[in-house]
């Protein structure tokens, strides 16, 4: 066994379906974007120009949610920070900030776009949402005023608040969640919402609760007590840099265990074909992540390495050609809280084809049909 630090970053907001629906089934998109930059370090611009930078990134939003509803989809789910990136100081992004309402102003910006003030994310995302027909669960920038009679107001007379928004099909603005857990880089620009926010929405196929990134990585709140109200899943994607205790995959099929402290992880698993140039690993991490803030995780995960190099495990892969059967992967967690997680080749999600059979010692079965599909996973559990 050998040790590497694994490097995986998915900037996904989540959605967790919380109640059974109307519908049986429904389709779900979750795009990953590369974000249009204004350069490494944004600089200060007029509100003008930070709408033009913006609806670069809008544009390609614009596409890609035309094209799921084109292809079935109920709702889709854009990446945080993808409307205008990151690395800002505090002055440089207030012009990107709209003021975002209560959501029961029941208010639809593609119809009454002046309502609010300037809101031209608001309105496009809104429109997004009516002309195609489609749940859209976006991230973006909200600005509230405050004066010293509030003992916490900035200097600036302003909080600022890395926000989620949704809009449904009719382009109505149905939810507003303010970020609850910043990273230390979020710090110098956002502000810490003043309570954790347990927000909800209903929609014709189940009941929807929103969290963003960090809210999920060991923190109680608004996670768990988001996912104890309801009795079901929270999904979410993170960033991890981590130092994990790795074995590789040599044979076609096979079962492994790899402990790290008081973690242990199993594996079972059959490939249908091995490609020579591409290497598998199984690894565990039980410790303190130390980036971006500090907080204990428990993972289990089956990757592909970058290269046939054991030291690439970890590193970051799009594709693969190697075909499985199936993988049965479980852990020894110390907490009932625990996120599975399947990435498709091209770093697609794999909804309905894995299956929780325990979730307090979590075994993650998968059977992949056909052998035309192929897939690597970024984190199997965790």
């Amino acid at each position: 066994m050998v040790r590497f630090q694994l490097s995986m970053c998915t900037m996904v907001l989540i959605g967790a379906a919380l109640k059974a629906s109307a519908l049986e089934k429904y389709t779900a998109a979750v795009y990953a974007h590369a974000v249009i930059l204004t350069g490494a370090a944004p600089k200060l611009v007029t509100r003008e120009k930070a709408v033009q930078q913006m609806n670069k990134n809008l544009d390609v939003f614009e596409e890609v949610t035309k094209t799921a509803a084109a292809m079935g989809s109920h709702i889709i789910v854009l990446p945080e920070d993808g409307i205008y990136g990151w690395v800002f100081e505090r002055e440089t992004l207030y012009p990107y900030l709209e003021d975002i309402p209560d959501p029961q102003v029941n208010w639809i910006p593609c119809i009454d776009p002046q309502r609010f003030g300037s809101s031209e994310v608001q309105e496009r995302l809104s429109c997004m949402a009516r002309n195609y027909s489609i749940y859209v669960v976006a991230n973006m920038g909200d600005k509230k005023s405050c004066n010293s009679t509030d003992p916490k107001c900035p200097k600036d007379g302003h909080y600022q608040y890395n926000t989620d928004v949704v809009y449904d099909p009719e382009g109505k603005f149905l939810a507003r969640y303010h970020k609850y857990n910043l990273f230390e880089s979020e710090t110098p620009y956002f502000d810490f919402a003043k309570e954790p926010q347990f927000v909800n929405f209903n929609t014709s196929f189940g009941r929807f609760g929103i969290i963003t990134c960090a809210d999920i990585l060991n923190f109680r709140e608004p996670a768990v007590s988001l996912v104890e109200s309801f009795k079901d899943e929270v999904f979410t994607g993170t960033i991890y840099f981590d130092d994990f205790t790795f074995t590789e995959l040599s044979q076609e099929a096979g079962n492994h265990t790899v402990c790290q402290k008081g973690l242990c992880c199993h594996l079972s698993y059959k490939m249908a074909e091995k490609c020579n140039d591409e290497v598998y690993a199984f690894g565990a991490f039980d410790g303190l992540h130390v980036i971006e803030g500090e907080y204990y995780l428990q993972i289990c995960t089956l990757v592909k390495c970058n290269t046939t190099d054991l030291k690439s495990c970890g590193q970051e892969v799009d594709t693969a050609r190697t075909k499985f059967d199936y993988f049965s992967l479980s852990g020894t967690f110390k907490t009932s809280y625990v996120f599975p997680e399947v990435l498709l080749t091209g770093t697609q999600l794999a909804p309905g084809e894995f299956e929780e059979l325990d979730l307090l010692n979590l075994t993650l079965g998968i059977t992949i049909p056909g052998k035309e599909r192929t897939w690597t996973p970024g984190y199997a559990i965790s």
